[in-house]
């Protein structure tokens, strides 16, 4: 079943199955009351509902779940609450106790003050929340519907401070910043040839497709343009964007991993990459290698049964074992044709059929061996930023850096961009795209984020805003935006 920390942890697919997300999200349909308002509202109620199904997966903190303006009868929003808490994906790996109990209170009493009863559902979700220890461990399930669909299941502290650290929950930075990655393959892995490109001077603003148009035809085989995006993705299921062609992968740095939510995101929305998870404390970096085998995540040094995780977690173990399947079913397919014919030629015929199945699950395995290869694995990896010399080579691997609401204690400012300097500027044989750091904050002290800023013009960087969470570009998964997010992206000055 479950298990903390390392290892033991139950095959993701056999997880997954038992999941269904998009079962769930089926299920949450237009009322048969709020047809009578014609399309418009059905669709508008729909919706609602299915953000209401995403935000309860990830335990959204109930103020910012807009139950009030919901405007669905009370009947509704019980059984979509009831739905989400005794689905198989929140029985597995449940939602925090005490964060079940509230929704729950919270519900019972809008029910009660509307007039209506509440239903036995409700009480029986109760009960099953009341009866968890409050420091059992607790899951947030990231749903995310746009294009390329991904989900996430991570294993969260339900305090601001664990074990010494902030690094045992996911912060909004982190949620900002997979919204972006989702949109913005091509802007970071364009292809670098050493020299500045014509599209270098290009205004960050969210335009994808024009930094595809100036920067030329992507080396790495991105998907250029959003349509096209949306065509090499299917309607449903966990699905990975077109992998990067032959050559040495791309290497992606985290700085301050905590739960490894966005190193796990960057894997999967941009496969084929090599993703290094870093944190200097040892419980964020045990719960993100964790929450890595959770979701299939295959982790780098480990054996070929992680890969099997991560390639039944795209599913292609199913078309795999279709295929197995199909030897057996011509061989009893020949038998049957030989019976109606008298034998005649069954033997030829069933030979022939035979070896078009053998040959097709022979090319099924080849486009699978070809799939491992292009599958993104993750290395987690300690990092203390005050202890990185100018001789220690851990961020020379790098290509890209990546970090989220790494930037809150004015104290550890100068050591951060020491090494995101050393990182950049460092050298690197094969490097495929334009180096970059990419740092997402929640401003939550602007006096903190000025040193920062300060600190990035005297070690000769530059510093480019690239969006807000008021920005179009502004992640769904974003719940509290009591405070602005804002993602940079830094580069030597002379890039």
């Amino acid at each position: 079943m479950w298990s903390d920390g390392g290892g033991g942890v139950r095959d993701a697919a056999a997880e997954r199955a038992e999941l269904g997300y998009g079962g769930l999200l089926e299920e949450v349909g237009p009322s048969e009351d709020g047809e009578e308002g014609g399309e418009a509202e059905t669709g508008a109620i729909m919706r609602a509902r299915q953000q209401l199904v995403l935000r309860l997966l990830r335990a959204c903190p109930i103020p910012f779940l807009g139950l009030a303006s919901l405007h669905m009868d009370s009947q509704q929003l019980q059984a979509d609450v009831a739905r989400v808490l005794s689905c198989p994906a929140v029985k597995e790996l449940p939602l925090p106790a005490g964060y079940a109990v509230q929704l729950l209170k919270v519900v019972m009493r809008s029910v009660e003050r509307s007039g209506d009863a509440v239903d036995e559902d409700m009480y029986s979700c109760m009960g099953a929340a009341m009866s968890r220890a409050a420091d059992a461990p607790a899951f947030r399930h990231y749903v995310m519907m746009a294009r390329p669909r991904i989900s996430l299941v991570c294993q969260e502290a339900t305090a601001f401070v664990t074990q010494g650290t902030t690094g045992l929950r996911t912060w909004p930075a982190a949620l900002q910043f997979v919204g972006w990655a989702r949109r913005h393959k091509a802007d970071v892995m364009a292809p670098w040839s050493g020299r500045r490109s014509r599209g270098s001077d290009a205004a960050w603003s969210g335009d994808e497709n024009a930094h595809a148009r100036a920067d030329g035809a992507n080396s790495c085989g991105d998907v250029q343009d959003s349509a096209d995006n949306d065509a090499e993705h299917k309607a449903d299921g966990n699905v990975q964007a077109k992998a990067p062609l032959a050559g040495p992968p791309v290497t992606v740095l985290e700085l301050g991993c905590g739960t490894g939510l966005l190193s796990m995101a960057l894997a999967k929305l941009w496969p084929g990459t090599r993703v290094i998870a870093t944190d200097r404390s040892a419980e964020a970096l045990a719960r993100c290698a964790a929450n890595c085998r959770f979701n299939g995540i295959r982790l780098e040094g480990e054996d070929d049964g992680d890969m099997e995780r991560q390639q039944r977690e795209e599913k292609g173990v199913i078309e795999q074992e279709a295929q197995q399947g199909l030897g057996e079913e011509a061989h009893h397919e020949a038998e049957e044709r030989g019976r109606d014919n008298g034998g005649t030629d069954a033997e030829d015929w069933g030979m022939s059929t035979l070896k078009h199945g053998q040959e097709a699950q022979q090319q099924q395995q080849q486009q699978q061996q070809q799939q491992q290869q292009r599958l993104s694995c993750v290395r987690v990896q300690q990092l203390d930023w005050t202890q990185v010399s100018s001789s220690s080579d851990e961020e020379r691997e790098a290509d890209v850096l990546v970090g989220a609401d790494i930037v809150f204690d004015p104290s550890v400012v100068p050591s951060l961009v020491r090494v995101i300097a050393k990182a950049l500027r460092g050298q690197r044989q094969a490097t495929r795209v334009k180096r970059a750091a990419y740092i997402c904050s929640t401003i939550r002290n602007p006096d903190t984020y000025a040193t920062f800023l300060a600190a990035i013009r005297e070690a000769g960087l530059q510093y480019t805003q690239l969006c807000t969470d008021a920005d179009g570009d502004a992640s769904d998964l974003v719940d509290d935006t009591t405070c602005p997010i804002i993602l940079c992206r830094i580069q030597p000055a002379s890039q």
